[in-house]
């Protein structure tokens, strides 16, 4: 698995620690796009915990997606 696109999928805290544990296992990632996923800043430290080091993360989308106002979402 090399590109991971999870964006504006209302994953929380809780689901982003459920992720985190699989991260932790990937070595092969190269891009994560977890934009709009009403992220706070316990998933923030989780995610940074897990990925600090990783061997081929190279783009990381913590960001607002275009769709999340259109959805009805809030961002991260």
């Amino acid at each position: 698995l090399k590109h991971l696109y999870l964006s504006v999928n209302r994953l929380g805290d809780a689901g982003l620690r459920v992720l985190a544990a699989a991260l932790a296992r990937n070595s092969t990632l190269e891009t994560l796009g977890l934009a709009s996923n009403h992220l706070g800043p316990t998933a923030a430290t989780e995610l940074a915990a897990v990925l600090t080091g990783h061997p081929s993360l190279r783009e990381l989308d913590l960001g607002s997606d275009r769709s999340t106002r259109v959805l009805g979402e809030r961002p991260n």
